[in-house]
């Protein structure tokens, strides 16, 4: 005891100050930081571990003698040699853990469900808050709900140590712009006052999950979304858990459910029983990136094998959204997250679609990954290709004056593809895309507005073998008959202000001597 030193006033209250700091942060992120830092422990082992045995021979050699030093210089850089290997092939090995829930399949993909466009989604959000006065998140779409599918947004209360304030629910038309009597909210309790993100144990949620989990399970924010359990709000935070050591995985850890009117927080293994993508979103996009470890380390290293998203194609109307895509499953009503795929390089043709199963999941394992492959030669044009053709073939539609748009192009039924078109709150037409490319246009009433691209299409009213719609008469010529009175008043009114315009714009005529006949 005579090493220490002596216990004066100032000492014991510095040391009780000390101790107060340590007891305030384990009482307000204690768990935060448990798991953080075993979560950053076990994944990132293979930076730490070198780094600390490098560091422990550094020190050692400022404390040795030059006879050992020489040694210990040469232990040091095969050390380094060896945790720069390590540290090259860790991604390639890491990747190819996931590897193993990949299966890759030549037949077609399933059917999927149509549903309403996201940008559409996001926007009649904000346009259908009503009263409500909180901060609308991002919408999530529940596929697997309804007709077609639910968009669902938490709304975050405003205020110092707030909740949530309510889920908004809109059960969207595939046509058309989202009514009021389409909107629902279900609201929070004053008293459940815990959110993702809060500050504090009174209104963290993450703090609740991180208490009531082991410090290898967390979660990703962007994962969390809410429904309506009848007038109850719910909120589902999808959680992973790593695995291994070295080389590091995540599986699916089953998912917290908080309760808005009770404000309690569990945990449940399973995610059959609930609606919506309980299986995380994060993990599935993990699982897809890892494809770019099919092939070989060489392979891999030079980026030669798997495959990419849509995200480098220009103008694509996918390119805020490219992956994971929220699509129902015909076959089972099952939500699953959709990625079309590119070759790697420079190309941007669709080749094969991913598809992970987001309606199920188990504790301790993940879904598989399914790549369903186009045939050798029959590769999709890139969604930008498909997109211009789209507005050239529909060119002569007078909507795209008044600000008609393509909000996304994605797969639907029977190898088909869907492209949704049209105003910032509403959807006027849909063009299906089948294998061949050939494109069928709908109204809002399910009539054919006209077909392109084959050459039996014009028979049935089409633009003809050309695909294009051109000059009045020929076989470009939208049909006339499958157009509504609303539709024809525009066409009309489009040609006339076409003509004024060129009326406006001609020159003036001059007097020029007639031509000389010849004898």
């Amino acid at each position: 005891m005579r090493f220490l030193p002596p216990l004066t006033g100032p000492r014991i209250t510095a040391a009780a100050v000390g101790i107060a700091v340590v007891a305030l942060i384990a009482w307000l992120w204690g768990p935060q930081v448990a798991h953080g830092v075993v979560r950053t422990g076990v994944a990132g082992a293979f930076v730490l571990i070198p780094l600390a045995v490098l560091a422990a021979l550094v020190l050692v050699g400022l404390r040795v003698g030059p006879s050992l030093r020489a040694v210990l210089a040469a232990a040091l850089v095969l050390v380094f040699a060896g945790s720069v290997v390590a540290w090259v092939r860790h991604a390639y090995d890491v990747d190819r853990l996931y590897v193993a829930d990949v299966r890759t399949v030549d037949h077609p993909a399933p059917s999927f469900a149509e549903r309403s466009p996201y940008d559409v989604a996001a926007t009649s959000s904000t346009k259908n808050l009503g009263d409500t006065t909180g901060t609308a998140l991002p919408v999530k779409s529940l596929t697997d709900q309804r007709g077609h599918g639910l968009w669902d947004a938490l709304v975050q209360r405003r205020g110092f140590l707030a909740g949530y304030e309510s889920v908004q629910v809109q059960d969207m038309p595939l046509f058309g712009q989202t009514e009021p009597d389409q909107v629902t909210t279900c609201d929070f309790t004053r008293t459940a006052r815990l959110r993702v993100g809060g500050s504090l144990p009174t209104n963290s949620l993450t703090r609740a999950i991180d208490a009531a989990t082991p410090p290898t399970v967390g979660f990703d924010p962007t994962d969390v979304y809410g429904y309506c359990d009848g007038r109850t709000p719910e909120v589902v935070v999808p959680l992973t858990q790593v695995h291994g050591f070295w080389d590091t995985s995540y599986d699916f850890a089953g998912d917290a459910l908080y309760d808005g009117r009770t404000g309690h927080v569990r945990i449940v293994t399973g995610a059959a029983d609930l609606p919506g993508p309980a299986y995380p979103q994060s993990l599935a996009k993990r699982q897809r990136t890892a494809l770019r470890a099919l092939g070989s380390f060489g392979d891999y290293w030079f980026h030669r094998s798997g495959y990419e998203d849509t995200s480098d194609d220009s103008d694509n109307p996918d390119s805020f959204n490219p992956s994971e895509l929220g699509l129902r499953r015909a076959s089972d009503d099952h939500a699953t997250y959709v990625t079309p795929l590119t070759p790697p390089g420079s190309s941007s043709s669709v080749v094969a679609l991913s598809v992970v199963d987001a309606s199920v999941g188990h504790a301790g394992s993940r879904n598989p990954i399914t790549v369903y492959e186009y045939e050798k030669g029959s590769a999709r044009q890139a969604n930008s290709s498909v997109a211009s053709t789209i507005k050239t073939t529909y060119s002569y539609l007078p909507d795209w004056a008044s600000g008609l748009k393509i909000f996304e192009i994605v797969p639907g039924a029977r190898n088909q593809w869907v492209a949704s078109i049209g105003q910032s709150q509403g959807v006027v037409y849909r063009a299906v895309i089948d294998a061949a490319g050939a494109a069928t246009l709908y109204d809002a009433n399910g009539d054919v507005v006209t077909r392109s691209g084959t050459e039996s299409a014009g028979t049935d009213g089409g633009t003809g073998a050309s695909g294009s719609s051109g000059a009045s008469g020929s076989a470009g010529s939208p049909d006339l008959s499958k157009l509504t009175p609303q539709q024809l008043r525009d066409l009309a009114q489009a040609a006339l202000n076409e003509l004024a315009k060129r009326a406006e714009s001609s020159a003036v005529p001059t007097a020029t001597p007639s031509p000389t006949p010849r004898g």
